[in-house]
């Protein structure tokens, strides 16, 4: 689902100037939260929207603000600026997400960590096989002189 919203600033103009930007940016969110009926974590806001909150620093904010609200199956909503193009954040982390490959996955890291024991248990017998019979023929030249 797919709407435009024009999000109402004025009252957060009556803040604390040295907050103006901060707040304005959470009556966003909660604008968002009541009109798309959804949980506050649920509601994304691209960085778009928050440039434009933020454009003229964070003591003079505009007085309203048109925005884009899509809303997805899981019940996120992302919200950004109508101007421009729409691409969604979720899909694009997919796509990195889904670029990505695995270094090494838990169970081949076990799996290669018990061969290593197991080479390591091997070396180590035949280096104590080798000292063994070393000290038997060392023992077996020292009784025969």
């Amino acid at each position: 689902m797919e709407r435009i919203y024009v999000v109402p600033l004025r009252k957060v103009k009556h803040t604390p100037s040295s907050k103006a930007a901060q707040r304005a940016v959470n009556a966003v969110r909660n604008f968002i939260k009541k009109h798309m009926k959804v949980e506050e974590d649920n509601v994304w806001i691209d960085s778009s929207v928050n440039e434009a909150l933020w454009a003229r620093g964070k003591y003079k904010i505009p007085s309203k603000i048109r925005v884009r609200a899509v809303k997805f199956d899981d019940g996120v909503v992302e919200v950004s600026l109508p101007e421009v193009g729409f691409k969604s954040l979720r899909e694009e982390l997919k796509a990195i997400k889904a670029e990505k490959k695995p270094i090494l996955k838990a169970k081949e890291e076990k799996e290669e960590k018990v061969e290593e024991r197991k080479e390591e248990e091997k070396e180590e017998e035949e280096s104590v096989e080798k000292e063994e019979k070393v000290t038997e023929e060392e023992q077996e030249k020292g009784t025969e002189s």
